[in-house]
């Protein structure tokens, strides 16, 4: 808990640092009525807190990570996809145009963004949704959905995903096979 109170002081401070163009939030006239020395201790307190930041950001990065891969290795049949989206095409200027495929991991539970297509003019996006039987591909409020067992998520699935006007493209998934725990005999 006690963690939790330093890093939200923390977070605080480089919020408040995060609006002005002087350390630690000091306004122009604050920094203006420093002295040298005032403002050198400011700069160093700033670089402190920076620095902070920094690791805090790291820590949290290496925590998702471990459990994240926690969650993997907890997961049963059929929980853990990986999926391919190929055949990619998006609705632009009146007309169907050829996109990147794409790939990606998802767990029952998991909630994630795909970035298809993004340039000055066009920003097709796709939130995809794994309750742990129904995958759900959406942009916006067109969605298509992909519905299996475990069993058959293991076999993998093919479905034409359709939005209208949007996005069409083929997803396949299949259920990550989890390889058995080997142990050795010392």
């Amino acid at each position: 808990m006690k963690v939790l109170s330093s890093l939200s002081i923390l977070f605080s401070a480089l919020a408040i640092s995060a609006c002005s163009t002087y350390p630690m939030g000091l306004s122009e006239s604050e920094w203006n009525a420093l002295t040298p020395e005032q403002r050198q201790q400011a700069v160093q307190q700033q670089a402190e807190l920076d620095d902070k930041y920094r690791i805090a950001q790291q820590e949290a990065e290496i925590r998702e990570q471990e459990e994240r891969a926690q969650q993997k290795a907890d997961s049963n049949p059929g929980e853990w996809l990986q999926c391919t989206l190929t055949e990619n095409r998006i609705y632009r200027g009146f007309e169907w145009k050829q996109a990147q495929d794409d790939a990606f991991e998802i767990l029952a539970g998991d909630k994630l963004q795909l970035n298809i297509e993004k340039d000055d003019f066009v920003d097709v996006s796709l939130n995809v949704t794994f309750d742990g039987q129904i995958i759900e591909l959406c942009h916006f409020n067109k969605c298509d959905r992909v519905t299996g067992t475990s069993k058959q998520y293991q076999a993998g699935i093919d479905k034409q995903i359709v939005l209208e006007k949007t996005y069409q493209g083929v997803l396949h998934c299949d259920a990550v096979k989890r390889q058995p725990m080997v142990y050795k005999v010392l």
